[in-house]
Protein backbone atom coordinates (compact mmCIF):
# COMPACT_ATOMS: atom_id res chain seq x y z
CA UNK A 1 0.00 0.00 0.00
CA UNK A 2 2.90 2.28 0.88
CA UNK A 3 4.37 1.93 -2.57
CA UNK A 4 0.66 2.44 -4.55
CA UNK A 5 0.71 5.52 -2.20
CA UNK A 6 4.37 6.22 -3.84
CA UNK A 7 3.32 6.58 -7.17
CA UNK A 8 0.32 8.32 -6.96
CA UNK A 9 -2.18 6.49 -5.02
CA UNK A 10 -4.79 9.65 -3.85
CA UNK A 11 -1.91 12.04 -4.92
CA UNK A 12 -2.82 15.00 -6.76
CA UNK A 13 -0.47 14.65 -9.57
CA UNK A 14 -1.85 11.63 -10.95
CA UNK A 15 -4.85 13.77 -12.01
CA UNK A 16 -3.07 14.45 -15.11
CA UNK A 17 -3.26 10.59 -15.42
CA UNK A 18 -7.13 10.98 -15.18
CA UNK A 19 -7.67 13.65 -17.22
CA UNK A 20 -6.01 12.16 -20.14
CA UNK A 21 -8.07 9.12 -19.54
CA UNK A 22 -11.15 11.84 -19.62
CA UNK A 23 -9.89 13.69 -22.44
CA UNK A 24 -9.80 10.81 -24.46
CA UNK A 25 -13.24 9.28 -23.59
CA UNK A 26 -14.17 12.84 -24.60
CA UNK A 27 -12.85 12.27 -27.77
CA UNK A 28 -14.46 9.35 -28.30
CA UNK A 29 -17.76 10.42 -27.43
CA UNK A 30 -17.38 13.55 -29.51
CA UNK A 31 -16.99 11.51 -32.56
CA UNK A 32 -20.44 9.93 -32.19
CA UNK A 33 -22.40 12.91 -32.80
CA UNK A 34 -24.96 12.59 -30.28
CA UNK A 35 -25.66 8.95 -30.77
CA UNK A 36 -26.78 6.93 -28.21
CA UNK A 37 -23.92 4.21 -26.84
CA UNK A 38 -23.41 2.14 -23.94
CA UNK A 39 -20.51 3.90 -21.43
CA UNK A 40 -19.41 0.74 -19.72
CA UNK A 41 -16.87 -0.11 -21.73
CA UNK A 42 -15.55 3.21 -22.19
CA UNK A 43 -15.25 3.86 -18.50
CA UNK A 44 -14.19 0.37 -17.44
CA UNK A 45 -10.96 0.91 -20.18
CA UNK A 46 -10.18 4.93 -19.26
CA UNK A 47 -10.06 3.27 -15.10
CA UNK A 48 -8.10 0.55 -16.47
CA UNK A 49 -5.42 2.65 -17.78
CA UNK A 50 -5.22 5.03 -14.64
CA UNK A 51 -4.14 2.09 -12.62
CA UNK A 52 -2.16 0.36 -15.71
CA UNK A 53 -0.07 4.57 -15.12
CA UNK A 54 0.57 3.55 -11.82
CA UNK A 55 1.44 -0.24 -11.93
CA UNK A 56 3.66 -0.46 -15.38
CA UNK A 57 3.73 3.52 -16.51
CA UNK A 58 1.84 2.78 -19.60
CA UNK A 59 -1.44 3.07 -20.82
CA UNK A 60 -3.24 1.29 -23.66
CA UNK A 61 -5.28 2.58 -26.44
CA UNK A 62 -8.97 2.02 -27.06
CA UNK A 63 -7.85 0.45 -30.60
CA UNK A 64 -5.84 -2.28 -28.50
CA UNK A 65 -7.51 -5.68 -29.14
CA UNK A 66 -5.76 -7.41 -26.08
CA UNK A 67 -6.37 -4.73 -23.39
CA UNK A 68 -10.04 -4.33 -24.63
CA UNK A 69 -10.38 -8.16 -23.75
CA UNK A 70 -9.35 -8.02 -20.27
CA UNK A 71 -11.32 -5.31 -19.65
CA UNK A 72 -14.35 -6.97 -20.97
CA UNK A 73 -13.44 -10.03 -18.50
CA UNK A 74 -12.93 -7.38 -15.62
CA UNK A 75 -16.57 -6.60 -16.43
CA UNK A 76 -18.11 -10.00 -16.41
CA UNK A 77 -16.19 -11.05 -13.37
CA UNK A 78 -18.68 -8.99 -11.65
CA UNK A 79 -21.33 -10.26 -13.53
CA UNK A 80 -20.37 -13.46 -12.45
CA UNK A 81 -19.92 -13.13 -9.07
CA UNK A 82 -22.99 -13.25 -6.61
CA UNK A 83 -22.95 -12.91 -2.66
CA UNK A 84 -25.89 -15.76 -2.58
CA UNK A 85 -24.39 -18.06 -4.60
CA UNK A 86 -23.54 -21.65 -2.07
CA UNK A 87 -20.22 -21.34 -3.18
CA UNK A 88 -19.30 -18.51 -1.21
CA UNK A 89 -20.27 -20.14 1.72
CA UNK A 90 -19.41 -24.13 1.56
CA UNK A 91 -16.52 -23.33 -0.75
CA UNK A 92 -16.13 -27.26 -0.81
CA UNK A 93 -19.01 -26.83 -3.45
CA UNK A 94 -16.94 -25.85 -6.25
CA UNK A 95 -15.51 -29.62 -6.57
CA UNK A 96 -19.93 -30.76 -6.90
CA UNK A 97 -20.68 -31.58 -10.48
CA UNK A 98 -23.60 -30.32 -10.52
CA UNK A 99 -23.92 -26.32 -11.60
CA UNK A 100 -26.96 -25.18 -9.63
CA UNK A 101 -24.43 -25.78 -6.79
CA UNK A 102 -21.04 -24.40 -8.00
CA UNK A 103 -22.74 -21.28 -9.84
CA UNK A 104 -20.11 -19.42 -12.03
CA UNK A 105 -17.28 -20.82 -9.97
CA UNK A 106 -15.79 -22.33 -12.88
CA UNK A 107 -15.82 -19.49 -15.53
CA UNK A 108 -14.97 -16.65 -13.17
CA UNK A 109 -11.87 -18.70 -11.95
CA UNK A 110 -11.33 -18.85 -16.07
CA UNK A 111 -11.65 -15.22 -16.41
CA UNK A 112 -9.84 -14.78 -13.43
CA UNK A 113 -6.89 -16.92 -14.79
CA UNK A 114 -6.90 -15.17 -18.21
CA UNK A 115 -6.63 -11.68 -16.32
CA UNK A 116 -3.96 -12.93 -14.16
CA UNK A 117 -2.00 -14.40 -17.05
CA UNK A 118 -2.31 -10.89 -19.19
CA UNK A 119 -0.82 -9.23 -16.18
CA UNK A 120 2.38 -11.63 -15.94
CA UNK A 121 3.34 -11.03 -19.59
CA UNK A 122 3.12 -7.53 -18.65
CA UNK A 123 5.73 -7.64 -15.35
CA UNK A 124 7.57 -9.58 -17.72
CA UNK A 125 8.30 -7.69 -20.34
CA UNK A 126 8.67 -4.44 -17.83
CA UNK A 127 11.12 -6.51 -15.82
CA UNK A 128 12.85 -7.36 -19.19
CA UNK A 129 13.04 -3.34 -19.67
CA UNK A 130 14.52 -2.46 -16.72
CA UNK A 131 17.35 0.22 -16.82
CA UNK A 132 19.38 -1.01 -14.16
CA UNK A 133 19.18 2.09 -12.19
CA UNK A 134 18.33 3.27 -8.75
CA UNK A 135 15.09 5.13 -9.82
CA UNK A 136 12.09 3.39 -9.65
CA UNK A 137 9.33 4.58 -12.16
CA UNK A 138 6.19 2.86 -10.98
CA UNK A 139 4.79 0.16 -8.73
CA UNK A 140 6.23 -3.21 -10.76
CA UNK A 141 9.94 -1.71 -10.52
CA UNK A 142 9.96 -0.66 -6.48
CA UNK A 143 8.20 -4.10 -6.12
CA UNK A 144 11.15 -6.08 -7.43
CA UNK A 145 13.87 -3.75 -5.95
CA UNK A 146 12.25 -5.31 -2.44
CA UNK A 147 12.24 -8.35 -3.87
CA UNK A 148 15.83 -8.06 -4.75
CA UNK A 149 16.55 -6.76 -1.44
CA UNK A 150 15.17 -9.26 0.46
CA UNK A 151 16.71 -12.10 -2.05
CA UNK A 152 20.30 -10.41 -0.53
CA UNK A 153 19.03 -10.54 2.52
CA UNK A 154 18.18 -14.22 2.50
CA UNK A 155 14.62 -13.12 4.06
CA UNK A 156 12.93 -16.66 4.41
CA UNK A 157 9.70 -15.24 5.08
CA UNK A 158 9.46 -12.40 2.39
CA UNK A 159 6.17 -12.06 0.79
CA UNK A 160 7.71 -10.22 -2.53
CA UNK A 161 7.63 -12.71 -4.78
CA UNK A 162 6.63 -12.99 -8.85
CA UNK A 163 3.44 -15.01 -8.23
CA UNK A 164 2.33 -11.93 -4.78
CA UNK A 165 3.56 -9.07 -7.55
CA UNK A 166 0.78 -10.61 -10.35
CA UNK A 167 -1.20 -11.72 -8.21
CA UNK A 168 -1.53 -7.77 -6.83
CA UNK A 169 -2.09 -6.71 -9.88
CA UNK A 170 -4.18 -8.68 -11.14
CA UNK A 171 -6.19 -7.41 -7.79
CA UNK A 172 -5.72 -3.81 -9.01
CA UNK A 173 -7.09 -4.17 -12.34
CA UNK A 174 -10.41 -6.28 -10.77
CA UNK A 175 -10.81 -4.27 -7.87
CA UNK A 176 -10.20 -0.94 -8.86
CA UNK A 177 -11.84 -0.12 -12.01
CA UNK A 178 -15.23 -1.69 -12.15
CA UNK A 179 -16.37 -0.31 -9.09
CA UNK A 180 -15.69 3.01 -9.95
CA UNK A 181 -17.03 2.56 -13.48
CA UNK A 182 -20.35 1.01 -11.56
CA UNK A 183 -20.57 4.21 -9.27
CA UNK A 184 -20.40 6.42 -12.51
CA UNK A 185 -22.61 4.91 -14.47
CA UNK A 186 -25.25 4.81 -11.53
CA UNK A 187 -24.38 8.38 -11.19
CA UNK A 188 -25.86 9.34 -14.95
CA UNK A 189 -29.25 7.44 -13.92
CA UNK A 190 -29.75 10.02 -11.01
CA UNK A 191 -28.77 13.26 -12.77
CA UNK A 192 -31.28 11.69 -15.76
CA UNK A 193 -33.90 10.83 -12.89
CA UNK A 194 -33.16 14.02 -11.00
CA UNK A 195 -32.80 16.83 -13.92
CA UNK A 196 -33.28 19.60 -10.96
CA UNK A 197 -30.07 18.40 -9.35
CA UNK A 198 -28.19 18.37 -12.34
CA UNK A 199 -28.89 21.54 -13.06
CA UNK A 200 -27.71 23.10 -9.91
CA UNK A 201 -24.72 21.01 -10.38
CA UNK A 202 -24.22 22.34 -13.83
CA UNK A 203 -25.03 26.28 -12.74
CA UNK A 204 -22.79 25.90 -10.02
CA UNK A 205 -20.08 24.59 -12.10
CA UNK A 206 -20.99 27.57 -14.76
CA UNK A 207 -20.96 30.41 -11.54
CA UNK A 208 -17.83 29.32 -10.21
CA UNK A 209 -15.98 29.11 -13.42
CA UNK A 210 -17.10 32.55 -14.33
CA UNK A 211 -16.51 34.13 -11.28
CA UNK A 212 -12.92 32.41 -10.98
CA UNK A 213 -12.31 33.27 -14.12
CA UNK A 214 -11.11 29.91 -14.99
CA UNK A 215 -9.06 29.36 -18.11
CA UNK A 216 -8.36 25.68 -18.61
CA UNK A 217 -10.58 22.93 -20.03
CA UNK A 218 -10.84 20.96 -17.01
CA UNK A 219 -12.19 20.96 -13.86
CA UNK A 220 -9.19 20.20 -11.00
CA UNK A 221 -9.34 18.81 -7.53
CA UNK A 222 -8.04 22.68 -6.70
CA UNK A 223 -11.58 23.41 -7.80
CA UNK A 224 -13.21 21.00 -5.06
CA UNK A 225 -13.66 23.22 -2.33
CA UNK A 226 -15.68 25.50 -4.49
CA UNK A 227 -17.89 23.23 -5.31
CA UNK A 228 -20.36 22.09 -2.19
CA UNK A 229 -23.22 21.47 -3.71
CA UNK A 230 -21.54 18.88 -6.39
CA UNK A 231 -19.27 17.48 -3.59
CA UNK A 232 -22.88 16.53 -2.08
CA UNK A 233 -24.18 15.09 -5.11
CA UNK A 234 -21.51 12.77 -5.37
CA UNK A 235 -22.32 11.19 -1.81
CA UNK A 236 -25.53 10.74 -2.73
CA UNK A 237 -24.77 8.94 -5.50
CA UNK A 238 -22.75 6.97 -4.00
CA UNK A 239 -25.44 6.42 -1.19
CA UNK A 240 -28.39 5.63 -3.18
CA UNK A 241 -26.15 3.77 -6.17
CA UNK A 242 -24.67 1.49 -2.35
CA UNK A 243 -22.98 -0.30 -4.76
CA UNK A 244 -20.72 -2.82 -2.20
CA UNK A 245 -24.34 -3.88 -0.67
CA UNK A 246 -22.12 -7.05 1.70
CA UNK A 247 -18.88 -5.12 1.95
CA UNK A 248 -18.35 -5.87 -1.92
CA UNK A 249 -18.54 -9.94 -0.66
CA UNK A 250 -15.01 -9.00 1.18
CA UNK A 251 -15.39 -11.54 3.76
CA UNK A 252 -13.40 -10.79 6.96
CA UNK A 253 -12.64 -12.82 10.06
CA UNK A 254 -12.33 -12.47 13.95
CA UNK A 255 -8.83 -13.47 15.41
CA UNK A 256 -10.61 -13.81 18.85
CA UNK A 257 -13.94 -14.81 20.27
CA UNK A 258 -15.98 -11.59 21.03
CA UNK A 259 -19.34 -10.12 22.00
CA UNK A 260 -21.21 -7.62 19.74
CA UNK A 261 -24.71 -6.00 20.54
CA UNK A 262 -25.50 -8.88 23.20
CA UNK A 263 -24.65 -11.81 19.79
CA UNK A 264 -21.31 -14.12 20.80
CA UNK A 265 -18.94 -14.39 17.96
CA UNK A 266 -16.91 -17.40 17.78
CA UNK A 267 -12.99 -16.77 16.29
CA UNK A 268 -12.38 -17.56 13.34
CA UNK A 269 -16.19 -16.83 12.19
CA UNK A 270 -16.77 -15.78 8.37
CA UNK A 271 -18.41 -11.63 8.87
CA UNK A 272 -19.59 -9.61 5.87
CA UNK A 273 -20.53 -6.13 7.22
CA UNK A 274 -23.98 -5.34 5.61
CA UNK A 275 -23.59 -1.68 3.70
CA UNK A 276 -26.47 -1.53 1.90
CA UNK A 277 -28.70 -1.30 5.23
CA UNK A 278 -26.58 1.34 7.07
CA UNK A 279 -26.93 3.26 4.16
CA UNK A 280 -31.03 2.79 3.55
CA UNK A 281 -31.57 3.36 7.40
CA UNK A 282 -34.29 6.05 7.70
CA UNK A 283 -33.33 6.80 11.39
CA UNK A 284 -30.23 7.52 9.87
CA UNK A 285 -30.52 8.91 6.52
CA UNK A 286 -34.44 10.52 6.49
CA UNK A 287 -36.80 9.73 3.15
CA UNK A 288 -33.64 6.62 2.32
CA UNK A 289 -34.93 6.23 -0.92
CA UNK A 290 -35.71 9.96 -2.16
CA UNK A 291 -32.10 11.34 -3.86
CA UNK A 292 -31.55 14.50 -2.08
CA UNK A 293 -27.76 15.74 -2.22
CA UNK A 294 -28.87 18.34 0.98
CA UNK A 295 -28.56 15.70 2.96
CA UNK A 296 -24.75 16.30 3.12
CA UNK A 297 -25.04 19.69 3.42
CA UNK A 298 -24.62 22.43 5.82
CA UNK A 299 -27.91 24.10 6.80
CA UNK A 300 -26.90 27.37 5.19
CA UNK A 301 -25.77 24.81 2.06
CA UNK A 302 -21.96 25.88 1.99
CA UNK A 303 -19.98 23.04 3.26
CA UNK A 304 -20.35 19.90 2.75
CA UNK A 305 -20.85 17.31 6.14
CA UNK A 306 -20.61 13.51 5.96
CA UNK A 307 -22.09 11.57 7.92
CA UNK A 308 -20.54 8.83 10.18
CA UNK A 309 -22.40 6.25 8.91
CA UNK A 310 -22.28 6.86 5.31
CA UNK A 311 -19.67 4.45 4.64
CA UNK A 312 -19.17 2.97 0.70
CA UNK A 313 -15.57 2.11 1.30
CA UNK A 314 -15.88 0.58 4.54
CA UNK A 315 -14.41 1.95 8.09
CA UNK A 316 -11.58 1.20 10.22
CA UNK A 317 -7.77 -0.26 9.27
CA UNK A 318 -9.57 -2.84 6.53
CA UNK A 319 -11.20 0.19 4.24
CA UNK A 320 -11.06 -0.48 1.09
CA UNK A 321 -6.97 0.95 0.37
CA UNK A 322 -8.27 2.73 -2.90
CA UNK A 323 -10.78 5.12 -1.52
CA UNK A 324 -8.65 8.18 -1.79
CA UNK A 325 -8.05 7.12 -5.95
CA UNK A 326 -11.31 6.49 -6.33
CA UNK A 327 -13.12 10.03 -4.51
CA UNK A 328 -10.44 11.50 -7.12
CA UNK A 329 -11.55 9.61 -9.93
CA UNK A 330 -15.49 10.28 -9.21
CA UNK A 331 -15.05 13.57 -8.78
CA UNK A 332 -13.07 14.45 -11.76
CA UNK A 333 -15.19 12.44 -14.33
CA UNK A 334 -18.66 13.57 -12.61
CA UNK A 335 -17.72 17.64 -12.72
CA UNK A 336 -15.70 17.59 -16.37
CA UNK A 337 -18.81 15.50 -17.70
CA UNK A 338 -21.63 17.83 -15.89
CA UNK A 339 -19.56 20.73 -17.35
CA UNK A 340 -19.44 19.37 -20.73
CA UNK A 341 -22.73 17.76 -21.70
CA UNK A 342 -26.23 16.75 -21.16
CA UNK A 343 -27.38 13.65 -21.50
CA UNK A 344 -30.61 11.81 -23.47
CA UNK A 345 -31.74 8.29 -22.86
CA UNK A 346 -33.83 7.10 -25.83
CA UNK A 347 -36.70 5.28 -24.59
CA UNK A 348 -35.85 5.81 -20.86
CA UNK A 349 -39.04 4.05 -19.26
CA UNK A 350 -37.63 1.10 -20.84
CA UNK A 351 -34.04 1.79 -20.06
CA UNK A 352 -34.19 3.88 -16.72
CA UNK A 353 -35.22 2.79 -13.55
CA UNK A 354 -33.14 3.02 -10.62
CA UNK A 355 -35.81 1.55 -8.34
CA UNK A 356 -36.29 -1.67 -10.61
CA UNK A 357 -33.15 -2.13 -13.25
CA UNK A 358 -30.16 -3.18 -11.58
CA UNK A 359 -28.21 -6.58 -10.80
CA UNK A 360 -26.69 -7.31 -7.75
CA UNK A 361 -23.89 -10.04 -7.83
CA UNK A 362 -20.15 -8.47 -6.41
CA UNK A 363 -21.29 -5.22 -6.36
CA UNK A 364 -25.11 -3.78 -6.92
CA UNK A 365 -24.72 -2.72 -10.82
CA UNK A 366 -27.41 -0.99 -13.22
CA UNK A 367 -28.58 -2.58 -16.02
CA UNK A 368 -26.96 -1.74 -19.57
CA UNK A 369 -28.82 1.22 -21.19
CA UNK A 370 -27.83 3.58 -23.96
CA UNK A 371 -27.32 7.16 -23.45
CA UNK A 372 -26.49 10.18 -25.74
CA UNK A 373 -24.16 13.07 -24.55
CA UNK A 374 -24.82 16.63 -26.07
CA UNK A 375 -21.95 18.88 -25.51
CA UNK A 376 -23.42 22.00 -23.86
CA UNK A 377 -20.37 24.28 -25.30
CA UNK A 378 -21.75 23.38 -29.23
CA UNK A 379 -25.45 23.60 -28.41
CA UNK A 380 -24.97 27.37 -26.63
CA UNK A 381 -22.52 28.34 -29.79
CA UNK A 382 -26.04 27.22 -31.70
CA UNK A 383 -28.80 28.82 -29.27
CA UNK A 384 -29.12 31.75 -26.97
CA UNK A 385 -30.88 29.79 -24.91
CA UNK A 386 -29.12 27.74 -22.08
CA UNK A 387 -29.11 24.10 -23.07
CA UNK A 388 -29.60 23.53 -19.30
CA UNK A 389 -33.44 24.63 -19.46
CA UNK A 390 -33.90 21.97 -22.08
CA UNK A 391 -35.50 18.40 -20.81
CA UNK A 392 -33.27 15.91 -20.32
CA UNK A 393 -34.94 12.84 -20.76
CA UNK A 394 -36.05 11.56 -23.95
Amino acid sequence: MSTLKKFGMGKVFLQETILAEIQDIFVIIDKQKCKALNIKGLLTHGLSNIICGFAFGERFSHDYEEFQDVVNLIEECFTLGSHDSWITIFPLLRFVPIKSMRGNYKQFSKNFKKIFNFAKKLVENHKQNLDGSEETRDYIDEFLRQTDIDKKANKMDSTFDMDQLITSITNLFIGGTETTSTTLRWAFIFMIENPECLQKCQTEIDEYIESANISTDMIQMTDKPFLPYLQATILEIQRCANIATLGGSTMHRNLAATTLAGYNIPKDTYIAANFYSVHVDGRVFPHPDKFDPTRFLSDDLKSVQRHPAFIPFSIGKKSCPGESLANMELFLFISNFLRRYNFNVPNQSSQINSKIFYTTSLTRAPHDYQISFVNRNNDNNNNNDNFKNVPIGA
